[in-house]
């Protein structure tokens, strides 16, 4: 069955999802657990004629249930689909609060399956570099490294201050796991060599190498990502990086990583 096929047969059901602002507001407030319909009232800022209205309505669907003479519930499929609203509003949220950035950079780095769970990312802040601070995004970058006890990453390109911070990160004893590309490889061959050699030298850091360019770069720490990408033209922004934090930007993270380590090799 295609993808108009079964959209064809949820379509009701699909706009059921945000039918109405208060339906979505008691669906997601009773996520937190059973509320009476006074509390509901004073948490929404709703009449509760028309609470109770749309609590009918979603008792019919299945989705609520009394708990209790005064107090209602989720029933299964009320909480399913309450995680899923979820899901929904950090999607757009990290689609709307970044929008040029989505619409004018390559996303083809990105894996689909990571796509749909863009919305782990909702805990995120641009940060871009200014005429009166064009070493902004680096500097960022690099004082989170610094703080950092795990270090995952994929790099299609090199920064003057990246080969230096690596080592004195190493020599804190932090896990460090590069993945690079074949033009970082040789860019560090030739203009890094003392410290490409000493980086490799620490038994705390892992280094690997892609068969191929990517477009898109990015590091995943124990407290946040820092997401990078080339631009439509083609160069790589190194002005512009999307910081994420959070436990699921950080889950987010070393899944985008386990996906590229296991297409790379051994340097």
């Amino acid at each position: 069955m295609d993808l108009l096929n079964r959209y064809d047969l949820t379509e009701e059901y699909l706009k059921g999802f945000t039918r109405s602002k208060v339906r979505t507001q008691v669906i997601l407030s009773l996520l937190e657990g059973e509320m009476s319909a006074s509390e509901l009232e004073k948490k929404l800022g709703a009449r509760v004629t028309t609470i109770l209205h749309s609590i009918k309505d979603m008792m019919a669907s299945d989705l609520v249930e009394k708990s209790t003479q005064n107090s209602y519930s989720l029933t299964n499929l009320g909480k399913m689909q309450g995680y899923r609203l979820m899901d929904a509003i950090d999607f757009a949220l990290v689609q709307e609060q970044h929008k040029k950035f989505w619409l004018t950079h390559d996303i083809a780095g990105i894996p689909s399956h990571l796509l749909k769970d863009i919305g782990m990312l909702s805990k995120s802040e641009m940060i871009e570099s200014d005429p009166t601070s064009i070493l902004k995004t680096t500097e960022h970058f690099v004082s989170g490294l610094k703080r950092s006890k795990m270090i995952k990453g994929v790099s299609p390109y090199v920064i003057p201050a990246y080969p230096d911070t690596i080592i004195e990160v190493a020599k804190t004893g932090a896990r460090i796991n590069l993945i690079l590309t074949p033009k970082v490889i040789k860019a560090l061959i030739k203009d890094y060599a003392p410290a490409f050699r000493e980086v490799k030298g620490y038994d705390n850091v892992v280094i690997r190498s892609l068969d191929r360019e990517t477009t898109i770069g990015f590091t995943v720490t124990d407290s946040f990502l820092s997401l990078g990408l080339f631009r439509l033209d083609g160069n790589y922004d190194l002005g512009s990086d999307l910081i994420c934090i959070g436990d699921s930007a950080v889950s987010w993270g070393n899944e985008l990583f386990e996906y590229y380590n296991k297409m790379s090799k051994p340097l």
